[in-house]
Parts: structure tokens; sequence; C-alpha cells
């Protein structure tokens, strides 16, 4: 047997036993609809800590990529809020985040305005054996290809798309607004150790959860012009804030 045909029996040899050796791992990851406030008629209503009251008639998200945080990897620290804004305003926009077996960077487009309990399955990943302790979550703007893209607004270049009515505290007459937002975040969201492969799970599933309570607390809202600029990036942090993962 000539050297070059040696080497390709013994390639074989070790990938079928790669194979049967080592089955592989699979991560399921799925986005949660907002628990609260409830849909009512199709719109969610927020009772704000000012008194005020937002009614959203349209809302979406785009999400970029969700990835796995090995525990080594993992830098579990806490930023303070202008240090968040300042991450938060200064990040750049992403058309494709890359895939990999440890990240979906595949964009998904949801609605804020799904009922509680929809969910929306991100994608698969299958990664390398370890100990892992969180997902790392990104939101940037939407591409042209991005799944879950709405009909009824464009959401390309957009992050976050609102709309609604602000109803005042003070009972004068409510005001209509528009806000789209190009900004990105990300966030790592911890869990218990999880040890996949080996000893461990062959299998895990992942749903990122976010409630809607506290999304409109403290914001600077003006009532004779459109909602501004500043005020999606606070909406965006806040909705940040909210986001939980969850294992069934």
């Amino acid at each position: 047997m000539s050297k070059l045909l040696r080497i390709a029996a013994v390639s074989v040899v070790l990938a079928s036993c790669s194979s049967s050796d080592d089955p592989g791992i699979e991560v399921d990851v799925a986005i949660a609809s907002p628990s609260s406030p409830a849909v009512v008629e199709g719109v969610r209503t927020f009772e704000t800590n000012q008194g005020h009251r937002i009614v959203l008639t349209k809302a979406y998200l785009a999400t970029g990529s969700v990835g796995l945080l090995a525990c080594l990897d993992h830098d579990h620290h806490h930023l303070t809020w202008g240090e968040r804004l300042r991450r938060l305003i200064v990040a750049d926009a992403h058309a494709h985040s890359m895939s990999s077996p440890v990240q979906l960077g595949i964009p998904v487009v949801e609605s804020l305005l799904a009922p509680a309990g929809e969910r929306i399955h991100v994608g698969t990943m299958e990664p390398p054996p370890g100990d892992y302790c969180g997902l790392r979550y990104a939101a940037f703007a939407a591409d042209h290809d991005a799944a879950g893209l709405p009909e009824d607004v464009s959401m390309e270049g957009k992050t976050l798309y609102l709309e609604g009515l602000f109803e005042p505290a003070d009972g004068s007459a409510a005001v209509a607004f528009q806000i789209d937002s190009a900004e990105s975040f990300e966030i790592d969201l911890i869990f218990p150790q999880l040890e996949l492969g080996g000893s461990g799970e062959l299998e895990a599933s992942f749903s990122l959860g976010k409630s809607g309570d506290h999304w409109f607390d403290d914001l600077p809202l003006d009532t004779s012009a459109d909602l501004s600029e500043a005020i999606g990036t606070t909406f965006l942090l806040r909705l940040r804030d909210s986001l939980k993962v969850q294992m069934p």
C-alpha cells in the first residue's frame, strides 16, 4: 500500500471512531414574546412609574446573534447606567454576524406585540464539549434577508421600531409617536454552569424571555413633538435590562 493510501485509510478510521465515540451536541435557542403587560386587541398598554400611559400599536425588535459563553470566557461584571449607555451609543451597526458552532448569526425580527407564550426558533448550535455559563445576546439593525421581516413596517437598517400613543399623566391630549433606531447592543445572560458532552448533557434548549413592565419608566417624554432618538435609546436600555435566559 502506498504512503498516500495508508494516510487516507487511517483518516477514514479516525473519522469513523470520532463519529461513533463523540455523538453530536445540540443546543436549541428560541426567542419568547414579552410576558407582560398583556396584549389586548393587538396592542400593549404600559403604565409608567410617572403615571403616564403608553399604548404600543406597532413594535419590532431585530435580534442579530446569540452565542454560548464558556465559563472561563465570561467576565461577569456589572456596568453602571452611564457605561451601558456609552456602550450602546458607540456600538456599530452590523449586517450579519458570523455563525459558528457556538454562535447563531442569523438575524431575526420579532414583534414585541406577540401574545405571551409565543416563541420564535432562532436555530441550533453544535458546540464542542465543555462547561458553559451563559448566552451572549446581540441586537442590531436588520438587513434585507433577516427572518421575520414584517409587511407593515420596513425594518431594513433598523434595530427597533415603535409606534403608538403617549397619554400624559395630567390628562392632557394624547400624542402619537413613532421611533426607529439603528443602535445596537449586546448583553451576557448568565445561567448555572452546564456541562455539555463528556459526562454531561448532549442536548440543551434555551429561551430568551423579557418583561415589558418597566420599558417606559423614567423616560424623558416630550408631549409637544414626536419622541426623540434619545428616548428610543433609553428604551433599548430598558428592554436590554429586562432580558433573561430561561432553561426548561
